[in-house]
């Protein structure tokens, strides 16, 4: 037995003599990862957005189930545009239809329809334990731990799935299995009242006057809210960095500060999300993109590197954050099987120990496409460019 004195501690047995016990903390830790974000936003489509009695129509994920009933890989959903549309003070929407002895006989207006393809596909994953010594010298249950991560990881696949379609128009799993294009949002704002990306500046950052500019345009652009504490809201997902300029913002803090009590669960003092102001419902979160170009094909099963967008001189992609705006019905998602563990058969006599995971599904933004072909158009959602600096861009990355 190797031992060695030293002054203050006496005799120790060395640390690398054969004969030193190895312990192991049972307790088992994991890495820190995002928390789900859309599970609560999430019900069974209902339709109904031309109703003109109520404002609040559906949640800002709608979910088909036809699939888990019938075969096929995909569903089509139809929206109808209204019969006239239009500025209501123009005189073409004032002189619609006929009046007193007009000849309505062929000259009635037609249906227009607008098509959306949910795709769905097949995403697995799995974890392995290299055999059965790998149990023997470990005290935690792998298999169990095997089994949790693998369904915590299918989980928050979905969640994050739901940012992607935002960016790229389809879930990564659709999107690669299918060797789709990805395709750029159509509704864009950029910073305050900027015409382009490359017009964004540094005095374009998120504060109360861009949200009163952004809760003029959903207005106008009649994009239904959803249920938001009992109420018609937007939603509005912004990033960490953006959500330190809007706290600083002088006329943010004050209409907060007097919209909630002075106690503790205040969001300016908490720094809680779910702040509400100009009818937008504000949540963080760091999955918010910078300006990349979502718009990669896809080939051999990989969307490959997302590129950085080009922006304006003397400004960083990386500083411009695509905060998302949403309405009802933003992504439709289509499931066809649900989530799945099952153990792996190959296991080498017993030696290799392997779980596998999946799902069968699919989220798209909601675009629609007109039927015969045309421009695609979303009346749920917007991407909202601001200027969102690294505030403290000298910490470290713990994980990489």
């Amino acid at each position: 037995m190797a031992l060695t004195y030293n002054t203050a501690t006496g005799y120790t047995q060395s640390s690398t003599s054969s004969l030193t016990r190895k312990l192991w903390d049972k307790l088992l830790h994991n890495q820190v990862q995002n928390k789900l974000f859309w599970k609560d936003m999430i019900g069974k489509d209902k339709g109904g957005e031309d109703s003109i009695d109520e404002s609040v129509v559906n949640a800002p994920i709608v979910e088909k189930t036809d699939l888990r009933k019938n075969r096929g890989d995909n569903i089509t959903l139809q929206l109808h545009k209204v019969l006239v549309s239009g500025d209501e003070t123009a005189a073409a929407y004032l002189d619609a239809g006929k009046t007193g002895t007009q000849q309505l006989v062929d000259n009635e207006a037609t249906i227009s329809a607008y098509y959306m393809d949910v795709p769905v596909d097949l995403y697995r994953h799995g974890v392995l334990i290299q055999g059965e010594m790998a149990e023997q010298r470990n005290p935690a249950d792998l298999q169990k731990a095997a089994n949790d991560m693998l369904s915590v990881h299918l989980a928050k696949r979905l969640d994050d799935g739901v940012f992607t379609a935002f960016y790229g128009k389809f879930s990564p799993n659709v999107w690669r299995g299918g060797s789709k294009t990805g395709v750029a949002h159509p509704n864009r704002m950029y910073g305050k009242n900027k015409a382009a990306l490359t017009d964004v500046d540094a005095n374009d950052v998120l504060d109360t006057d861009v949200l009163e500019r952004a809760s003029t345009s959903v207005v106008v652009n009649n994009i239904a809210p959803v249920s938001f504490e009992g109420k018609g809201s937007f939603g509005l997902v912004i990033h960490p960095y953006g959500m330190r300029t809007l706290r600083a913002d002088t006329e943010f803090k004050d209409s907060v500060r007097q919209a909630y009590p002075r106690s503790k669960d205040n969001p300016i003092f908490t720094r809680a999300d779910g702040v509400k102001y100009a009818d937008f419902y504000i949540m963080e979160d760091n999955r918010i993109s910078s300006e990349k170009l979502w718009t990669n094909a896809a080939s051999s099963n990989a969307i490959g590197t997302v590129n950085a967008a080009t922006v304006g001189a003397g400004m960083t992609a990386t500083d411009i954050r695509m905060n998302i705006i949403f309405g009802a019905n933003s992504i439709g998602r289509a499931f066809a099987r649900e989530s799945f563990i099952r153990r792996r058969k190959e296991d080498d006599y017993g030696n290799l120990i392997g779980f596998g995971g999946g799902y069968i599904y699919g989220d798209i933004r909601a675009d629609w496409t007109p039927d015969g072909g045309g421009t695609a158009v979303n009346q749920s959602s917007f991407l909202l460019s601001t200027y969102s600096p690294n505030p403290q861009s000298n910490v470290s990355t713990i994980w990489s």
